[in-house]
Protein backbone atom coordinates (compact mmCIF):
# COMPACT_ATOMS: atom_id res chain seq x y z
CA UNK A 1 0.00 0.00 0.00
CA UNK A 2 3.15 2.18 0.08
CA UNK A 3 4.77 3.77 2.80
CA UNK A 4 5.84 0.17 4.11
CA UNK A 5 2.36 -0.51 4.95
CA UNK A 6 1.95 -4.47 4.40
CA UNK A 7 -1.73 -5.64 4.15
CA UNK A 8 -1.84 -8.66 6.47
CA UNK A 9 -5.49 -10.11 6.02
CA UNK A 10 -9.08 -9.32 4.58
CA UNK A 11 -12.50 -10.39 6.20
CA UNK A 12 -15.22 -9.60 4.07
CA UNK A 13 -18.02 -10.61 7.17
CA UNK A 14 -15.81 -7.74 9.40
CA UNK A 15 -15.39 -5.73 6.12
CA UNK A 16 -11.71 -4.97 7.18
CA UNK A 17 -8.02 -4.98 6.57
CA UNK A 18 -5.40 -5.52 8.57
CA UNK A 19 -2.23 -3.95 7.66
CA UNK A 20 1.06 -3.43 9.66
CA UNK A 21 2.47 0.06 9.30
CA UNK A 22 5.01 1.98 10.93
CA UNK A 23 5.97 3.41 14.25
CA UNK A 24 6.55 7.39 14.14
CA UNK A 25 9.24 8.63 16.30
CA UNK A 26 9.61 12.12 16.65
CA UNK A 27 11.93 14.90 18.76
CA UNK A 28 9.93 18.14 20.00
CA UNK A 29 11.62 21.46 18.50
CA UNK A 30 12.99 24.43 20.27
CA UNK A 31 9.61 25.64 19.88
CA UNK A 32 7.73 22.46 22.01
CA UNK A 33 5.05 22.05 19.16
CA UNK A 34 5.03 18.94 16.79
CA UNK A 35 3.00 18.62 13.65
CA UNK A 36 3.04 15.97 11.42
CA UNK A 37 0.43 13.36 9.86
CA UNK A 38 -0.42 9.87 9.80
CA UNK A 39 -2.43 7.85 6.94
CA UNK A 40 -0.93 4.46 7.11
CA UNK A 41 -0.52 4.64 3.11
CA UNK A 42 -4.20 5.25 2.94
CA UNK A 43 -4.53 8.41 0.68
CA UNK A 44 -3.08 6.05 -2.44
CA UNK A 45 -6.15 3.76 -2.11
CA UNK A 46 -8.38 6.95 -2.72
CA UNK A 47 -9.91 6.98 0.45
CA UNK A 48 -11.41 3.76 -0.25
CA UNK A 49 -10.62 2.86 3.59
CA UNK A 50 -10.53 4.15 6.50
CA UNK A 51 -9.33 3.65 10.23
CA UNK A 52 -11.53 1.07 12.41
CA UNK A 53 -12.56 3.19 15.90
CA UNK A 54 -13.93 -0.40 17.06
CA UNK A 55 -10.61 -1.93 16.93
CA UNK A 56 -7.87 0.27 17.82
CA UNK A 57 -6.47 3.11 19.94
CA UNK A 58 -4.16 5.71 19.29
CA UNK A 59 -1.18 5.27 21.82
CA UNK A 60 2.27 7.74 22.19
CA UNK A 61 5.17 6.25 24.16
CA UNK A 62 7.65 8.98 25.56
CA UNK A 63 8.32 11.70 28.22
CA UNK A 64 5.72 14.57 29.68
CA UNK A 65 3.83 15.04 26.22
CA UNK A 66 0.23 15.81 25.31
CA UNK A 67 -0.57 14.11 21.97
CA UNK A 68 -3.30 14.63 19.98
CA UNK A 69 -5.31 13.05 16.98
CA UNK A 70 -7.00 15.77 15.14
CA UNK A 71 -9.21 15.94 11.98
CA UNK A 72 -7.40 16.29 8.69
CA UNK A 73 -9.05 18.49 6.59
CA UNK A 74 -7.91 16.97 3.13
CA UNK A 75 -9.32 13.47 4.28
CA UNK A 76 -13.11 14.90 6.39
CA UNK A 77 -15.13 17.62 6.50
CA UNK A 78 -16.03 16.71 9.92
CA UNK A 79 -17.14 19.84 12.08
CA UNK A 80 -14.82 18.12 15.06
CA UNK A 81 -11.44 18.48 15.57
CA UNK A 82 -9.91 17.10 17.58
CA UNK A 83 -10.82 12.63 17.33
CA UNK A 84 -8.67 11.82 20.58
CA UNK A 85 -5.61 13.43 23.55
CA UNK A 86 -3.80 11.22 25.50
CA UNK A 87 -1.16 13.02 28.05
CA UNK A 88 1.99 10.75 29.20
CA UNK A 89 4.19 12.02 32.17
CA UNK A 90 7.98 10.97 33.89
CA UNK A 91 8.49 11.94 37.22
CA UNK A 92 12.43 12.69 37.64
CA UNK A 93 14.12 9.59 37.82
CA UNK A 94 11.52 8.11 35.82
CA UNK A 95 11.54 4.01 35.49
CA UNK A 96 9.90 1.40 33.76
CA UNK A 97 7.88 -0.14 35.98
CA UNK A 98 4.11 0.43 35.30
CA UNK A 99 3.61 -1.02 31.32
CA UNK A 100 -0.64 -0.36 32.22
CA UNK A 101 -0.06 2.61 28.97
CA UNK A 102 -2.28 4.40 31.63
CA UNK A 103 -0.35 7.64 31.42
CA UNK A 104 3.16 6.67 32.98
CA UNK A 105 5.50 6.87 29.61
CA UNK A 106 2.95 5.61 27.74
CA UNK A 107 -0.89 6.91 27.02
CA UNK A 108 -3.70 5.29 24.92
CA UNK A 109 -6.96 6.26 24.21
CA UNK A 110 -10.09 5.29 21.53
CA UNK A 111 -10.16 6.72 18.50
CA UNK A 112 -14.01 8.29 17.85
CA UNK A 113 -13.96 8.87 14.58
CA UNK A 114 -12.38 6.62 11.83
CA UNK A 115 -11.04 8.44 8.88
CA UNK A 116 -8.38 7.78 6.27
CA UNK A 117 -5.39 10.11 7.69
CA UNK A 118 -5.13 12.39 10.80
CA UNK A 119 -3.33 15.33 11.55
CA UNK A 120 -1.08 14.26 14.47
CA UNK A 121 0.07 17.20 17.36
CA UNK A 122 1.90 16.85 20.11
CA UNK A 123 2.79 19.26 22.86
CA UNK A 124 4.91 19.10 26.20
CA UNK A 125 3.23 18.87 29.53
CA UNK A 126 3.85 21.78 31.55
CA UNK A 127 3.11 23.39 34.89
CA UNK A 128 2.18 26.62 36.71
CA UNK A 129 5.33 27.43 39.30
CA UNK A 130 4.97 30.76 41.53
CA UNK A 131 7.70 32.52 39.29
CA UNK A 132 5.58 31.29 35.72
CA UNK A 133 5.35 28.42 33.55
CA UNK A 134 7.96 25.73 33.75
CA UNK A 135 8.11 22.35 32.32
CA UNK A 136 6.33 19.71 34.52
CA UNK A 137 9.97 17.30 34.97
CA UNK A 138 13.66 17.83 34.81
CA UNK A 139 13.46 14.52 33.17
CA UNK A 140 13.03 16.18 29.98
CA UNK A 141 10.94 15.28 26.92
CA UNK A 142 13.64 12.43 24.71
CA UNK A 143 12.51 10.59 22.16
CA UNK A 144 9.01 9.28 21.98
CA UNK A 145 6.25 7.43 19.40
CA UNK A 146 3.09 7.32 18.18
CA UNK A 147 1.14 4.84 16.88
CA UNK A 148 -2.33 3.59 15.69
CA UNK A 149 -2.66 0.36 16.79
CA UNK A 150 -5.02 -2.88 16.63
CA UNK A 151 -6.72 -2.90 20.08
CA UNK A 152 -6.37 -6.76 20.57
CA UNK A 153 -2.80 -7.14 20.01
CA UNK A 154 -1.67 -4.12 22.17
CA UNK A 155 -3.72 -5.79 25.08
CA UNK A 156 -0.93 -9.02 24.53
CA UNK A 157 1.89 -7.20 23.44
CA UNK A 158 2.20 -3.75 24.87
CA UNK A 159 3.76 -4.22 27.86
CA UNK A 160 6.49 -5.65 26.15
CA UNK A 161 6.73 -3.09 23.55
CA UNK A 162 6.92 -0.44 26.32
CA UNK A 163 9.78 -2.38 27.74
CA UNK A 164 11.55 -2.23 24.27
CA UNK A 165 10.99 1.32 23.90
CA UNK A 166 12.46 2.13 26.71
CA UNK A 167 15.30 0.41 26.54
CA UNK A 168 16.41 1.43 23.51
CA UNK A 169 13.97 4.11 21.66
CA UNK A 170 15.45 4.44 18.44
CA UNK A 171 15.78 0.94 17.79
CA UNK A 172 12.71 0.04 18.72
CA UNK A 173 11.13 2.97 16.48
CA UNK A 174 12.84 2.02 13.20
CA UNK A 175 12.03 -1.76 13.78
CA UNK A 176 8.73 -2.30 14.89
CA UNK A 177 6.02 -2.52 13.23
CA UNK A 178 2.30 -1.79 14.03
CA UNK A 179 -0.73 -4.07 13.05
CA UNK A 180 -3.87 -1.53 12.76
CA UNK A 181 -7.44 -2.20 11.14
CA UNK A 182 -9.04 -0.40 8.60
CA UNK A 183 -12.29 -0.87 7.13
CA UNK A 184 -14.55 0.24 4.20
CA UNK A 185 -18.16 1.25 3.77
CA UNK A 186 -20.44 1.38 0.97
CA UNK A 187 -21.34 4.93 -0.60
CA UNK A 188 -25.39 5.41 -2.24
CA UNK A 189 -23.48 7.24 -4.91
CA UNK A 190 -19.71 6.05 -5.51
CA UNK A 191 -21.09 2.24 -5.15
CA UNK A 192 -24.11 2.13 -6.48
CA UNK A 193 -23.31 -0.94 -8.69
CA UNK A 194 -22.46 -2.85 -6.32
CA UNK A 195 -26.23 -3.49 -4.49
CA UNK A 196 -29.79 -3.55 -5.32
CA UNK A 197 -32.67 -1.96 -3.93
CA UNK A 198 -36.39 -4.00 -3.92
CA UNK A 199 -39.48 -2.14 -4.66
CA UNK A 200 -40.79 -3.76 -1.28
CA UNK A 201 -37.76 -1.94 0.11
CA UNK A 202 -35.72 -5.14 0.41
CA UNK A 203 -32.28 -5.02 -0.27
CA UNK A 204 -29.13 -7.02 -1.56
CA UNK A 205 -25.37 -6.49 -2.69
CA UNK A 206 -24.22 -7.76 -6.95
CA UNK A 207 -24.56 -11.80 -5.56
CA UNK A 208 -27.70 -13.66 -4.91
CA UNK A 209 -28.37 -14.82 -1.35
CA UNK A 210 -27.04 -11.68 0.02
CA UNK A 211 -27.43 -8.79 2.42
CA UNK A 212 -26.30 -5.05 3.18
CA UNK A 213 -25.28 -5.41 6.94
CA UNK A 214 -26.07 -1.26 8.47
CA UNK A 215 -23.44 -0.10 10.77
CA UNK A 216 -25.20 2.94 10.13
CA UNK A 217 -27.01 3.85 6.83
CA UNK A 218 -25.89 3.66 3.12
CA UNK A 219 -23.74 7.44 2.20
CA UNK A 220 -23.95 8.40 5.74
CA UNK A 221 -20.78 10.06 7.22
CA UNK A 222 -21.44 9.10 10.60
CA UNK A 223 -22.23 5.21 10.02
CA UNK A 224 -21.32 2.07 7.39
CA UNK A 225 -22.67 -0.64 5.65
CA UNK A 226 -21.33 -3.33 3.69
CA UNK A 227 -21.89 -6.48 2.24
CA UNK A 228 -22.41 -9.97 3.54
CA UNK A 229 -23.58 -13.19 2.55
CA UNK A 230 -26.83 -14.52 4.00
CA UNK A 231 -26.71 -17.27 6.81
CA UNK A 232 -26.26 -19.99 5.72
CA UNK A 233 -23.97 -18.93 2.42
CA UNK A 234 -20.21 -17.96 2.57
CA UNK A 235 -17.93 -16.13 -0.13
CA UNK A 236 -17.56 -13.05 -1.84
CA UNK A 237 -21.20 -10.55 -1.96
CA UNK A 238 -19.47 -8.32 -3.79
CA UNK A 239 -19.42 -10.63 -6.67
CA UNK A 240 -22.20 -11.93 -9.12
CA UNK A 241 -22.95 -15.54 -7.58
CA UNK A 242 -20.02 -14.97 -5.08
CA UNK A 243 -22.24 -16.34 -2.15
CA UNK A 244 -22.25 -20.05 -2.46
CA UNK A 245 -24.18 -22.48 -0.09
CA UNK A 246 -22.20 -23.85 2.72
CA UNK A 247 -22.22 -27.49 3.21
CA UNK A 248 -24.53 -29.16 5.63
Amino acid sequence: MGDGVEVLGISLPEGTVRVHSKMQGFQLPDSLQFNASWSAGLMATGRRLAVSPRHNRFVAMGCNLLASLAVDPDASDSATSYVSVCAALCADGFEVGDTSCSGVGCCQTPIALGLPSYRVQLSELVEESSGGVSTISAFGLGLGALFIADQEWFSRKGSLLQLDFFGDRQRTIDTQVIPTVLEWSLDSNRDRDMFWWGLDGDSRCLSLNSIIVDDGVVGSKSGRARCNCSDGFEGNPYMANGCQGTPD
